[in-house]
């Protein structure tokens, strides 16, 4: 018996980590690419509504159409959001597929490890017996 512990699966262990980390990154890009949709929309609203506020606008036509663009803007973007919410939210789905199947195999490597160690104590334990009989026979003979 082998003193060193070899996990059969530790290939399929390592692709599917570099799996788990390769979805890990794929949802870090989605969550930024909502993140600035987010910050986009608010910075809209915050420079319509200093316009808005401002004492300097002209009421006119091009005050109304310049309302309505930024209006139609904001609307595209929450839009926009929530379609991102929902690429978010399958890409967070996948994570966890990637982590339930990367956890799988690291419990099976973890108990198959505490098995090895298990027998391994009882092999050397089966040895130090024969030698301490042996050597008890030994004394006494």
């Amino acid at each position: 018996m082998s003193n060193k512990f070899k996990f059969r699966l530790a290939a399929v262990l390592r692709i599917r980590k570099h799996q788990e980390q390769l979805q890990k990154q794929a949802f870090a890009k989605v969550v930024q690419k909502k993140v600035l949709l987010e910050d986009k929309k608010a910075e809209m609203q915050d420079e319509l509504g200093a316009y808005v506020n401002s004492s300097n606008q002209h009421i006119g036509k091009n005050h109304f159409e310049y309302i309505q663009t930024r209006h139609v803007s904001i609307f595209n973007l929450k839009n926009r959001i929530k379609k991102a919410d929902a690429e978010v939210e399958r890409e967070r789905m996948k994570l966890l597929e990637a982590r339930k199947k990367t956890m799988a195999l690291e419990n099976l490597e973890s108990k198959q490890k505490i098995t090895f160690m298990q027998e391994l104590d009882r092999s050397e334990q089966i040895q130090m017996n024969e030698i301490a009989t042996q050597r008890f026979n030994r004394e006494r003979g």
